[in-house]
């Protein structure tokens, strides 16, 4: 599935910055997040010897001149900067919290400007010269910005942030380093494979799982007389319905809309999303409006509640049906839906083991054109101490995690595939790794996947 980000980049004309900010601002584990991960750039770029990062400013390709995500070209829409971002950020989770991100962004960067030192990520006689938010992934049919940064092509790229290194004699840039940041005290979200991608791990037949994706589409367009949600128009203006379905009530709605409608008049141009948003409200309100009963008018809300909560259960119950696909079709591998208990059924759940370990390297540890290091700031429970910071090689990740395990085997647990394995040092049966099928704000904004580890093991 795609990540938030490719989902807006390719389904989503305009500036992609409100929606970013919005998709941040509805959890905010999400929102502290987003924010790790730019304070953690700029706290690099501060290291920097390039004009771009002076100040600590971080470098990005979009924002200067603007960037068209469906063809790679310049577009006459700015992207929102990494700074414009930052504050908009910190505004929505608050000045405590803010500034406690950033001390912990700035703490877990001199950790791994330690590590980098001390593991030659950075070799001696060198130094970082460009640092630049590389949030926007690589595509096949498009530049994203590990490509405009490199010059090579990069899809399986996932570095938040990316550096050159210079040797400081020669002043010649000799290559490139990636760092995925994550942040928070839950295991980290590894990667977000698309349905194409899920279909070829899951040994799927192309379009298996994306079928399932059109007929929930299809569902959401069709009127209510065929069994439909009559949701109709764009994918802006169906996830502008759904947002206004999901408002409780008129006086909601109208708070919606005069808060749009002050930033119009205030001269404020709106993005496409939210342009769709304040029409859609106008027309509810209207509509709400010229509903005479009490009871016609509670009877029309009732049924855009109704209508908002039907589509949800429709993609759950998509999500749900992709899972039971992938496993079905990995039993075809081999792949077993629960231990292995005898010597027969071992030797018989070797092939299913080796494929899940497969998928699982290929997914963790994906061959790259740059190297990359995985940093995990994780916040202590109490706030006045240090958080703990795990580094670790994304090349070398797979390796280490799965060699804990044996006789991998996977089940569904709703809208996730969980692999599961006998840990050699326990003997237990415990959960290895899970992906999960997820849509982004809403039922009409995609489904791509997430992959977490489970019972990981870090040297801090």
């Amino acid at each position: 599935m795609k990540s938030f980000m490719q989902h807006i980049s390719e389904d989503y004309d305009g500036s992609f910055l409100e929606l970013f900010l919005e998709e941040a601002g509805n959890a905010g584990n999400d929102t502290n997040g987003k924010l790790a991960e730019i304070h953690s750039g700029e706290f690099l770029a501060n290291e920097a010897t390039h004009p771009d990062n002076a100040g600590g400013t971080l470098a990005d390709f979009r924002s200067k001149e603007g960037y068209d995500r469906k063809t790679g070209r310049t577009s006459k829409t700015k992207s929102g900067s990494p700074a414009e971002i930052r504050k908009k950020l910190e505004t929505k989770a608050g000045p405590e919290q803010a500034a406690t991100v950033r001390k912990h962004a700035q703490f877990g960067m001199g950790k791994f400007l330690e590590h980098a030192r001390r593991h030659g990520i950075i070799p001696a006689g060198h130094e970082i010269h460009q640092v630049a938010w590389t949030s926007l992934p690589d595509r096949e049919n498009a530049p994203g910005d590990h490509e405009r940064m490199t010059g090579k092509k990069d899809v399986t790229a996932t570095g938040d942030v990316m550096f050159s290194l210079r040797n400081k004699k020669t002043k010649k840039v000799t290559g490139y380093r990636a760092v995925s940041m994550k942040y928070g005290t839950q295991s980290p979200n590894l990667s977000n494979p698309g349905l194409e991608s899920l279909e070829k791990i899951s040994n799927s037949k192309p379009g298996e799982l994306t079928s399932h994706y059109q007929d929930h589409t299809e569902r959401m367009g069709q009127p209510h007389k065929k069994g439909g949600l009559a949701y109709s128009g764009s994918g802006v203006a169906r996830h502008a319905q759904y947002k206004v379905d999901k408002m409780s009530t008129i006086e909601e709605a109208q708070s919606a809309h005069d808060h749009l409608q002050g930033k119009v008049d205030a001269g404020e141009k709106l993005d496409s999303n939210h342009k769709q948003r304040l029409e859609e409200l106008k027309t509810h309100i209207s509509t709400y409006k010229k509903l005479k009963s009490k009871a016609a008018k509670q009877s029309y809300l009732d049924g855009r509640a109704e209508r908002g909560a039907n589509a949800e259960q429709s993609s759950l119950d998509t999500r749900k049906a992709m899972v039971g696909t992938m496993l079905t079709n990995l039993a075809k591998k081999g792949v077993r839906n629960k231990p292995p208990v005898t010597a027969r059924e071992q030797e018989s759940n070797a092939k299913g083991d080796q494929h899940l370990r497969n998928m699982l390297k290929n997914s963790i540890s994906p061959p790259s054109v740059t190297p990359h290091t995985v940093v995990h700031i994780i916040p202590n429970k109490d706030p006045t101490k240090d958080p703990r910071v795990n580094i670790h090689s994304r090349e070398e990740h797979a390796d280490k995690h799965l060699d804990q395990f044996e006789h991998l085997h996977a089940v569904q647990q709703g809208v996730s595939m969980v692999i599961k394995g006998r840990h050699k040092v326990t003997g237990k049966v415990v959960p290895v790794a899970t992906y999960s099928l997820k849509n982004g704000d809403g039922p009409h904004m995609g489904m791509n996947g997430t992959l977490k580890l489970s019972n990981e093991v870090h040297e801090e």
